[in-house]
């Protein structure tokens, strides 16, 4: 968690020595302010308040704060979403694996969800290829989990993000989707047409 509240209006980020609460529980919040990890909170009873979460990568905290504090960490209902955007949609990162009965719950709850989905595992494994203006795609040993989903899939391969734009499952399995660069992807997203862009088949 990148971040806390030190009061009921203030959010803080981590640092050492802060003093901050849960915005969602209210538990206190123990500051990590190592030398090798992005600095971050947990719960000082250890056990996360929302049943969702799960323990953040680097990469998932990195992608957290690419996005403004007031996006950040939104707390819904009994949920915290990793990113929840001014046109309402929310955004998830996933870097571990998850069920489709997993994604389903959570995309019936938050409604229009964006994934990004940490790629580097199986970068190897997708071949792209430029066709026009867009990519077409193969994809050996599929993660078929992300073939269940209705939302918009990203992909981050490291050097580059894809969006998935659709997916044919039968085998070999491929579609096709548009290729981006972080910053290019960053500046889709937090666009003003983001609502329309997203729902754009």
């Amino acid at each position: 968690m990148l971040l806390g509240k030190s009061n009921p209006e203030n959010l803080v980020s981590a640092y050492p020595g802060v003093e901050a609460y849960c915005p969602l529980c209210l538990d206190v919040l123990v500051p990590k302010c190592g030398s090798i990890k992005i600095w971050h909170f947990a719960h000082a009873s250890r056990l996360d308040c929302d049943s969702w979460a799960q323990p953040e990568s680097q990469w998932h905290l990195a992608w957290k704060q690419r996005f403004p504090i007031r996006n950040r960490e939104v707390s819904i209902g009994c949920h915290r979403a990793d990113v929840r955007l001014d046109n309402g949609y929310v955004i998830e990162f996933q870097h571990s694996p998850i069920s489709p009965e997993e994604i389903k719950e959570r995309e019936n709850f938050y409604g229009n969800v964006i994934w990004i989905v940490d790629g580097s595992r199986f970068k190897k494994n997708f071949d792209l290829r430029l066709k026009g203006d867009h990519h077409t795609f193969r994809w050996k040993w599929p993660r078929r989990t992300w073939m269940t989903t209705n939302s918009r899939v990203v992909i981050d391969f490291g050097d580059f993000l894809f969006l998935i734009k659709k997916v044919y499952s039968k085998c070999p399995v491929g579609g096709w989707g548009i290729k981006y660069i972080a910053e290019e992807f960053m500046e889709w997203t937090l666009s003003k047409n983001n609502t329309e862009e997203t729902n754009a088949t």
